[in-house]
């Protein structure tokens, strides 16, 4: 017969109880807050929104003193979804786009969670907020999809026992995952918007996405009783550069006058091709005035480019440019006036046209 335990033996098992109850507990707090934070992760309606999430957002849930999310962009795709979305990377100081995985520092042989103490010599890199406070500890989540690593969800505490090196990370990784797979969509999502709502050959905005915005402009532009501006911009002779050069010419003479245009232009312009050689311009809170100015830097830019025939011999082209500016804010109807600010920007190009080309006109009433 087996003599009863001690009450050494007694408390200690106690102590093991406790701790095991406090280490359930502790497990159940992180699977709510992972809950919480999936939960928000799918409730984001975009790209911006998901970045909140994962930068701001749980930094401040975990209270850690750092977050970073490096993302590889090997082709710059991402890069410029973010500059067509007017995605900020000042406002997300934790985001960095890498050109290869292999600009990052490697530990150890696998490609799963990597914890344990900050070294201020290869760690930095993960940490691209200049602000970064001191760390201690950081854990390191790669974001995988398929095959590939699509990039490098971070963590940094000052607090040294924080993560630690060979510690559980069944819920680290489950995050990791789950993380991985909303960037995926969200980029995924954002490239299906651009397709249906940019312009394949120049990159800029297309007839549909100008609509829609001219009409969401001139119906503020009416509320506020604010100014609101439109340029019809048209390439002088571009059936003779098709012509005498190709279209293949033709193609890459598009390209460089948009971009040629889009230089000159503020972050709250819209450009859109309108077609074949025609392009439009809203200029949302803009009177006459710096319209006409606007109108006249992108003419003269125009006239001073070069543009490669694919010889030794460079093209010359220049631009005709229409300006009209919403004057009567006594109608209601948001389509009409938007409808007839286009109309008067078309009818100021063709008397541009008619007085000669490479010029600016307003639109007289």
């Amino acid at each position: 017969m087996s003599a009863d335990p001690s009450s050494s033996e007694i408390t200690q098992l106690r102590r093991r109880l406790r701790a095991f109850v406090s280490q359930a507990k502790e497990n159940e707090r992180k699977l709510g807050r992972l809950h919480e934070f999936e939960i928000r992760l799918i409730s984001a309606s975009g790209l911006r929104d998901l970045l909140q999430v994962v930068l701001e957002d749980y930094r401040e849930s975990a209270q850690l003193q750092a977050v970073g999310l490096l993302l590889v962009d090997d082709n710059y795709e991402i890069r410029h979804l973010l500059d067509e979305t007017g995605i900020d990377e000042q406002g997300f100081p934790g985001l960095r786009l890498i050109s290869t995985r292999s600009a990052l520092a490697r530990h150890e042989e696998t490609d799963g969670v990597w914890m344990g103490l900050y070294d201020r010599e290869i760690h930095p890199i993960y940490f691209p907020d200049p602000a970064t406070p001191p760390l201690e500890s950081i854990a390191l989540l790669p974001l995988v999809r398929g095959d590939n690593i699509i990039g490098y969800f971070t963590l940094g505490s000052s607090e040294p026992g924080r993560y630690i090196a060979g510690a559980g990370s069944a819920f680290l990784e489950r995050m990791a995952r789950f993380i991985a797979v909303c960037i995926e969509n969200a980029i995924n999502h954002e490239k299906v918007k651009r397709l249906g709502l940019v312009d394949a050959l120049t990159g800029v905005y297309n007839r549909r996405y100008f609509d829609q915005r001219l009409h969401e402009e001139v119906q503020r532009a009416l509320r506020a009783r604010g100014p609101v501006s439109c340029l019809y911009l048209d390439i002088d002779h571009f059936k003779k550069i098709n012509d005498n050069w190709g279209h293949g010419v033709g193609d890459r003479v598009l390209r460089q006058v948009a971009e040629t245009i889009r230089r000159q232009l503020r972050g709250s312009d819209v450009l859109a091709r309108y077609g074949g050689e025609e392009f439009v311009l809203l200029l949302a809170d803009t009177g006459e005035t710096l319209a006409a100015e606007i109108a006249e830097r992108i003419r003269a830019a125009i006239a001073r480019e070069e543009f490669a025939t694919g010889g030794e011999a460079a093209l010359v082209a220049t631009i005709s440019i229409g300006i009209a500016t919403l004057a009567d804010f006594e109608t209601r109807d948001a389509e009409a006036a938007a409808q007839s600010l286009l109309k008067h920007a078309d009818q100021a190009l063709y008397r541009a046209k008619h007085k000669g080309r490479n010029r600016c006109e307003k639109h007289s009433s």
